[in-house]
């Protein structure tokens, strides 16, 4: 018995870390302590595949009546889109490319006198890429990475490099190679922290966000 809970444990250790994820998750509340209409802002470095979490943290549903309040989500360039959230429930929109620079979320309660008005601006450290498929490779490692990092990709490619950047995009480690279908990335002399990684093969570019423990 004790023999077939410990294959369980391993197969469910097995599971979690099969698929790895690199993208991050960034919380931004409609209520950020101002509720008169002065605009409240907040700036993350951000990169293709993370997702934007916009948060009720009010106690009530914040949504669309006419004539008592509205909810809205108003990106830099497209169109406003109109919002029903619960209380302590969320929207999450993925960052699907560098078009979209910043998003005003927006709760104006008309009966209560009371308007929510936010912005969170979106930096991206290393400029903007030309982003090759992101089920061309997978990641080995468990994230956080402690000692290495190995990337392996779906067939064999030539003149790849790897490019690691800090969160003040500087660059902090390089490698190349000149073909293969696997990378693999000795990180023991970084310090722990979050750090960008860029993938560049045959002229294209994947960016994916590394924690290094």
């Amino acid at each position: 018995m004790k023999k077939n809970y410990f294959s369980l444990f391993v197969l469910t250790v097995l599971l979690m870390f099969s698929q790895v994820t690199f993208s991050r998750i960034i919380v931004f509340n409609i209520n950020n302590g101002s509720s008169t209409g002065n605009l409240y802002q907040r700036t993350e470095n951000v990169v293709v595949g993370d997702i934007i979490r916009f948060t009720n943290n009010l106690p009530y549903t914040i949504t669309n009546t006419n004539g008592v309040m509205d909810c809205m989500l108003v990106p830099s360039i497209g169109q406003t889109q109109y919002k029903t959230i619960a209380p302590n429930a969320y929207v999450e929109i993925p960052i699907i490319d560098q078009s979209i620079t910043n998003y005003t979320f927006i709760h104006d309660h008309f009966q209560q006198n009371k308007y929510y008005n936010n912005r969170l601006n979106l930096t991206f450290p290393l400029g903007t890429e030309t982003f090759f498929d992101n089920n061309d490779f997978s990641f080995s490692s468990s994230n956080p990475v402690q000692d290495e990092l190995k990337i392996i990709f779906k067939a064999s490619k030539e003149n790849v490099e790897l490019n690691l950047f800090d969160m003040t995009g500087a660059k902090v480690f390089t490698q190349r190679v000149a073909q293969t279908d696997q990378a693999v990335m000795d990180l023991r002399g970084l310090s722990a922290g979050v750090y960008f990684l860029q993938i560049d093969v045959d002229n294209k570019k994947n960016v994916k966000r590394l924690l290094k423990n």
